[in-house]
This record gives C-alpha cells, structure tokens and sequence, in this order.
C-alpha cells in the first residue's frame, strides 16, 4: 500500500481476508453460501482498508498467502461511484495495478467474455441487470451476463467473490429477506433457477450495515458471518474523526463573513509552512499541500465569487 495503514484498519484487513479464505473453504468444502459485512464509521478509510484487502487477496501480505485464482466483482449502484471507487484503488495501491487488472464492465461485455478471469476486479453497475439492460437482454443466440456468471462460477479454478459497495443503498431502507427477493441484488446473490448458480462468498461494505444484515438474515442456505467491524473509538483514537467540532455564533448578527474567511487564510497559510517544515525534515515526497474549502451561499453572484477569491490572493 501507498498509504501506512492505521492499526485498526491492518485488523480489519487481516480479518476479512481470513473471513473470506474460510467463506471459500466452506464453498469447496461442502457448497456452502456464506456472507459477511465490513463496518466502518464514515471517515475510517472504507475504500483504503478494500483496498488493501483486494491487495493482499491477489498479492499477498505479511498475513495471508494469496490466492491466484480469485476474482473481484464490485457491484454498486452507481457508474460515478464504481470509477470513484477505481481511481481511489489505484491511488491508495502500489501492487494492485500489476496484481490486478481492474475493468469496468459495460453493456457488450458479456458478449465479449465467456468468463470472469482470475485476477481482475470487475466494477458492475446494477442498472445494467435491469430487465431492459444490454447484459440480460436474451436476444436469439446471444450471451447474457448471467451466462457469463455461470461459466465463471462452474469452474473450479476460479474463486469469485461478490463485493456489494454501500451495501445499505442498494437494499432499501427497509430490505428484508422476502424484499430483496425480487431485486437485480437478489438474482446475484441467491441466483435464479434455470440461469445462474448463487454467489458462495458475499461482501457488503457499508457504514450502516443493518439493511444488508437484515436482507442476507434468513436467505436460504446462506451463513452469516460475524460481521468485520472498526470499532469508532479506535477511529477517533488515531485522530481520523474528532471526539467534537465545536461551533460558535456571536450573540450580535453581523456580516462576519470576509472576517472568517481572512481566519481561514491565515490558519492555511500556518498548517502549509508546519507541513512544508515537516515533509522537508522527513524527506516525504511528494509533499502535504493542505486544502481550504470555502462553503459559498446557492446562486452565488460572480462579483460575490471575484470578491472572495480576491480576499484569498
């Protein structure tokens, strides 16, 4: 990794890569269908620590030997979101680019690919499982992804294991068992007679987990692992997120915007020197640039903008 895990999230990675060895163990072992869920407070690094969990599974880390025949599907609900979720994979990874190949999957796919190929992490969108999707459309002689999803799953040299991002988004705010049933989640997870054989292995990662807990709770033949969980004090102990953002307002109303902003700019210029200092003493390269974010009011006028880029110059 590019980044030097914190302690908790080097748990959560060594956890949920022996939770899915043993999930693929059971699989080969006896068919067993099994899920489990990683749970991290926003802020905790959720896409650093799968991250590093898709590194050690294809590379291999001090813990875990890695495995060659496994494959990623990453499944979410939304485009933005899957390429997001790319571009933070290879930024936050030094051996996932070689490790790995990351492809986003797009409508002719399945009439491209017989398989699903070792070594790859897959991005999906679910829109395009729709009933009107490209990639479930059953025209004559054609390839549907759940073809593809069935070859890939009769092969025994291929592990796959089914990521599900922002779990609690996809499932509904009131998902259950019996109101996921009908769901393009559902035909993964559970698969659908006659079409595709279900998922072995299910990963949700979601700061809320209850929806996908409740949804996989029940499911026919499938465990439910104890759930990876990174505990928020452990998170607020590294100094991630705060024990509390204090707020003021002066009793008087007054325009304290421009006196606000001129604060802002002084304090950016004091954390950027310490930083410079700071990266230059411990040869870091390359170097912390801080960020300022200025919150502007809706339909802010450009002579408003003009004014306050001015204050910062």
């Amino acid at each position: 990794m590019k980044y030097e895990l914190a302690e908790f999230q080097k748990n959560a990675v060594h956890d949920l890569l022996r939770k899915m060895q043993a999930m693929q163990h059971s699989y080969e072992t006896d068919g067993s269908l099994s899920a489990v869920s990683l749970t991290a407070p926003t802020g905790a690094g959720k896409t650093v620590i799968a991250a590093a969990v898709a590194e050690g599974l294809f590379a291999g880390n001090e813990t875990f030997p890695g495995d060659d025949r496994a494959v990623i599907l990453w499944l979410s609900d939304s485009p933005s979101l899957n390429q997001q979720t790319l571009k933070r994979f290879e930024a936050a990874s030094d051996q996932l680019p070689t490790a790995a190949t990351m492809q986003v999957i797009d409508p002719e796919f399945a009439r491209r690919e017989r398989k699903l190929s070792p070594g790859h992490i897959y991005f999906l969108n679910r829109q395009l499982l729709s009933a009107r999707g490209k990639l479930t459309n059953e025209t004559e002689g054609s390839r549907t992804f759940y073809d593809l999803l069935t070859d890939t799953l009769e092969d025994p040299e291929i592990h796959l294991f089914l990521f599900i991002d922002e779990a609690h988004r996809g499932l509904g705010k009131d998902a259950t068992p019996e109101t996921v049933d009908k769901t393009i989640y559902a035909k993964l997870i559970d698969g659908q007679k006659g079409k595709n054989p279900p998922m072995p292995a299910v990963v949700g990662i979601s700061a809320t987990p209850e929806r996908f807990q409740a949804a996989m709770q029940g499911r026919q033949n499938r465990d439910i692992k104890a759930p990876v969980e990174v505990p928020v004090s452990q998170v607020r102990d590294s100094g991630l997120i705060k024990d509390t953002i204090e707020l003021r307002t002066p009793k008087k109303a007054a325009d304290t915007k421009h006196q606000d902003l001129t604060l802002a700019c002084i304090k950016l210029a004091q954390v950027s020197k310490t930083w410079k200092e700071y990266c230059g003493e411990h040869q870091i390269s390359p170097p912390v640039f801080p960020l300022l974010i200025v919150q502007v009011e809706d339909k802010v006028s450009l002579d408003t903008l003009s004014s306050l880029c001015a204050q910062i110059r």
